[in-house]
């Protein structure tokens, strides 16, 4: 079991560090949001408004990691085309993760059943 707060010294696996750098930001956004919607409610729709759209956010992200790692060998219309594809793979994602399972959920049976030949 992974401690929520490593101990002084101890080494913390890169999942869990990667858990508290998200909730670290999530919630410094988020008081940000509030501290400033209780100051000025006009200034802080704006922000919203201003946000930047988290799918394109990972599609960014997404493309980032593949151009560190074969950038030399893209060209501006390959990497157009990949936005593209990775931008179709997170929405798909998405949805996929949006359709709820209970834990004894298969995958649908489809049956097609035979009728035989006919002569």
């Amino acid at each position: 079991m992974i401690p929520d707060e490593p101990i002084v010294g101890e080494r913390q696996d890169r999942r869990a560090f990667v858990r508290s750098l998200i909730a670290g930001g999530a919630l410094t956004t988020a008081s940000q949001v509030a501290a400033n919607a209780q100051d000025d409610p006009v200034q802080a729709e704006k922000q919203q408004k201003a946000a930047p759209d988290p799918l394109q956010v990972e599609v960014d992200a997404r493309l980032a990691i593949l151009v560190a790692r074969r950038g030399e060998a893209l060209d501006d219309e390959a990497r157009e085309t990949i936005r593209a594809d990775i931008e179709s793979m997170v929405k798909r994602a998405r949805r996929l993760r949006r359709f709820v399972l209970d834990n004894g959920d298969g995958p649908f049976p489809v049956m097609i059943p035979y009728r035989g030949v006919t002569e």
